[in-house]
């Protein structure tokens, strides 16, 4: 049987680069974290000296005017307008302009009445994340950085070492065993090869990277018991359930929240959330023992087995919120050692080739120090 979701919203999509250029640049340029962290640690403060959302905006647009900046007011009037004008609550008027999971958070902190603590819980959120995201960044910039040194270092090899030591050993006719290996690794930074192997790494990567959000299905569930699939998994699973705990806070069913957190989601988080949705309605099966049944282990199996544990009751939501701070700082933790042991292992494999090709580049020396071949 398929589910389908029809999801209605007076709220537009975030501006495409080919629909408002200018609009776009704002947003992505300029309205980004840290500007938008500052905003909300403002709204947080204000809201509980009792000010409107419409004149911190205000007052926030005139400290960015008199810092000369034009963008972040642009936006902010458009918001204003929207609010005005359209007659849209201050989570629809803002959409546009964020990220889905902190509209979702904001959208719940004032469905609840609370919009300050919405935005104490996107910042806190965010920052966790934040987190997480450099240690998975530096997991994955220092090997790529290291295979950049080495091809460096043997095209350099190439071009200026090579040609002399293999012409300056005297009376050596056979190529020593040194000889080949240094001839092997030069040749893979030049020439065809060069182009072959740098490509396929550079194919690697983008494929890898679009795989994160895209690839779904059995391929998808095995490769998320290694990085950086399981790391993505973590950091995703981690910010849908902070979301999704917000809106069933809310008010919201939890099938309406999933249903909701659907729209516009990617294709590897609405596999998720459909399969625990199918499970949630038709099935009648609880939360955690719709995750369970998916067979898919989001938002991962330690979340999964901490939410049996602790489901049941009113406040089995309430208690999941405490409970994904604790699930941040596990995954953070998790993450930090991943990262480590990427390093280590790309280290100690940069080292092993540095050393070799040091050892025969030695070698080669000697002989022709020596004038005898190997």
């Amino acid at each position: 049987m398929t589910l389908n979701i029809v999801y209605t919203s007076s709220a537009r999509s975030r501006p495409g680069v080919t629909a408002n250029l200018t609009e776009w640049l704002d947003v992505h340029m300029s309205f980004r974290w840290r500007t938008r962290a500052q905003l909300y640690r403002m709204i947080s403060v204000r809201m509980r000296q009792n000010a409107s959302v419409d004149r911190i905006l205000r007052m926030y647009s005139r400290q960015q005017k008199r810092r000369r900046r034009s963008s972040v007011p642009r936006l902010l009037d458009s918001v204003l307008t929207r609010m005005t004008e359209k007659g849209l609550p201050f989570a629809e008027a803002l959409r546009p302009y964020i990220p889905d999971d902190e509209y979702m958070m904001i959208l719940s902190g004032e469905r609840a009445g609370d919009i300050g603590s919405a935005m104490d819980l996107v910042c806190d959120i965010k920052t966790r994340t934040g987190r997480i995201m450099r240690a998975a960044r530096s997991a994955a910039f220092q090997p790529l950085m290291y295979i950049v040194v080495l091809f460096v270092y043997l095209y350099a090899m190439a071009k200026m070492v090579i040609p002399s030591l293999l012409h300056g050993v005297p009376g050596q006719h056979a190529a020593s065993t040194s000889q080949d290996v240094l001839v092997f690794a030069a040749n893979l930074a030049t020439g065809a090869n060069a182009f072959i192997i740098l490509g396929s790494l550079i194919a690697t990567v983008v494929a890898v990277w679009f795989s994160l959000a895209r690839l779904t299905g059995p391929l998808r569930v095995m490769l998320e018991h290694m990085p950086p699939w399981s790391i993505y998994r973590n950091i995703q699973g981690y910010i849908w359930i902070s979301s999704f705990i917000a809106l069933v806070r809310a008010g919201m069913t939890d099938t309406d929240a999933l249903a909701h957190q659907m729209h516009g989601a990617s294709p590897w988080l609405a596999e998720r959330l459909g399969a625990i949705l199918a499970r949630l309605g038709p099935r009648g099966m609880s939360l955690p023992e719709a995750m369970e049944d998916s067979g898919l282990a989001f938002p991962s199996p330690e979340v999964i087995d901490d939410i049996e544990a602790s489901w049941g009751g009113k406040e089995a939501y309430g208690r999941l919120l405490e409970s994904s701070k604790m699930w941040a700082d596990e995954i953070e933790l998790s993450t930090l050692a991943q990262a480590a042991a990427i390093k280590s292992f790309a280290t100690t494999l940069m080292m092993l080739l540095a050393g070799a090709l040091i050892v025969a580049s030695n070698n080669i020396g000697s002989n022709m120090g020596g004038g005898q071949p190997m």
